[in-house]
C-alpha cells in the first residue's frame, strides 16, 4: 500500500463539517483506508476570500494509483459541493495530494509533491504533527525539508 498525505481545506458554510465529511467519504474509497488526521489549523483570509480558511491534513493508505486517487478526490469535492475549479476562490473544500510515497510527478493535472508545501505553514505544521505522530521521520520524502 502506499502512504499518502492530503490537504484539506474549506472557507465557505460549516468549514469543519465540510473536511470531517470529506475525511468520512476518503475513508470509503476503495482499497484505502484513513491512518490519522492532524489537527484543524484556522487561518486568516488568503487570496482575497473573506472567510478565515480551516486546513486540516490526512495520512491514507491505498492502492488507487496517484491518477485514480485524484479522480476520486474530485468526485468527493463536487459530492461536497465544490462548484468552481478557479485558483484561489471561496470553496466548501479542498483537497490535494500532496505527497504520495516517494512518487514525483509533473503533470497539467497532477503535480506531486505538491509545489506549494513549502510555502505554507498551515500544511507544514499538520504534517509535522502526523509525522511525530506516527513516527514517520526519515522515512516520508522530504520530512527533514519541511
Amino acid at each position: 500500500m502506499s502512504r499518502v498525505f492530503l490537504g484539506l481545506g474549506s472557507n465557505l458554510g460549516n468549514r469543519q463539517e465540510n473536511i470531517n465529511a470529506a475525511l468520512r467519504l476518503i475513508n470509503q474509497l476503495p482499497f484505502t483506508s484513513l491512518a490519522g488526521v492532524s489537527d484543524f489549523y484556522y487561518n486568516p483570509p488568503m487570496y482575497g476570500a473573506v472567510y478565515e480558511f480551516v486546513n486540516a491534513v490526512c495520512l491514507i493508505y491505498t492502492l488507487l494509483s496517484p491518477q485514480r486517487l485524484l479522480l476520486e478526490l474530485k468526485q468527493i469535492e463536487k459530492r461536497l459541493g465544490r462548484k468552481s475549479k478557479g485558483q484561489n476562490l471561496p470553496r466548501t473544500i479542498d483537497i490535494d495530494i500532496l505527497i504520495y510515497d516517494d512518487i514525483a510527478i509533473d503533470s497539467p493535472d497532477l503535480k506531486i509533491p505538491h509545489p506549494g508545501i513549502k510555502e505554507r505553514d498551515f500544511v507544514l505544521q499538520p504534517m509535522r504533527q502526523l509525522c511525530e505522530k506516527f513516527f514517520l521521520k526519515g522515512i516520508v520524502p522530504l520530512y527533514n525539508e519541511l
